[in-house]
């Protein structure tokens, strides 16, 4: 009698420990399927950091659709058309190869797009207009446009209110482009019939266009 009493406490021990082992579990289960606080939720949700360089692009798109359609402050350097496009010059041609040409000149604004700091102009071009390069400038208030057409060369500025700085790096951009055309014109390592231009006055187109910009501090 005595052994099996002490078998039976033995079995009911551990029969007890069974279930307490079964209720543990199942506790741990239930809580894998809480759902975590509003107070938790709160301290782990994750942050999502905008990169500086991100915000730079945003804010330089932004301020360069404001400051083309007039959004933008910026000081008036002279009288536009009501649409905010004005023609600074036409460099008339007697022949005009369109395609070479084309590449041939995003090849040179591509390169000079991070004069004079880099960043300071956005080459692309137009869905419009196929003929034309696009040059932005960084602050917003203004674009260059050089238009391909099949007897010139038209220069456009485009802006409500061009910045003065624009204007002045408008210049220096123009100058340079100008002797790129020039050399180009002149190129007697190329067969005059082969070049990509010719002007219809000569040396003096070039010129003239030259003189209706600022000049340029040699």
């Amino acid at each position: 009698m005595y052994k099996r009493g002490i078998i039976m406490s033995i079995t009911s021990l551990m029969s007890v420990g069974l279930l307490l082992v079964l209720m543990a579990s199942t506790l741990d289960s239930a809580r894998a399927f809480v759902p975590t606080s509003p107070m938790n939720r709160h301290n782990t949700a994750t942050v999502t950091t905008v990169t500086p360089s991100t915000s730079k692009v945003s804010l330089r798109m932004a301020n360069l659709f404001g400051g083309l359609f007039g959004g933008g402050e910026s000081g008036n350097t002279g009288a536009v058309s009501s649409n905010g496009v004005e023609t600074l010059f036409t460099l008339s041609t007697t022949k005009l190869k369109k395609g070479p040409l084309q590449f041939f000149l995003k090849i040179y604004l591509v390169a000079a797009q991070n004069e004079p700091t880099p960043g300071s102009w956005a080459i692309g071009g137009d869905e419009s207009n196929l003929d034309s390069i696009n040059a932005y400038y960084k602050d917003g208030t203004g674009m260059v446009a050089v238009v391909l057409n099949d007897d010139n060369i038209e220069i456009q500025r485009h802006g409500k209110s061009p910045s003065l700085q624009f204007v002045l790096q408008e210049s220096l951009l123009l100058h340079g482009l100008l002797d790129e055309l020039q050399s180009l014109a002149e190129n007697e390592e190329v067969e005059e019939e082969k070049r990509l231009v010719q002007w219809a006055n000569g040396k003096q187109t070039v010129d003239d266009a030259r003189s209706t910009l600022p000049a340029r501090q040699e």
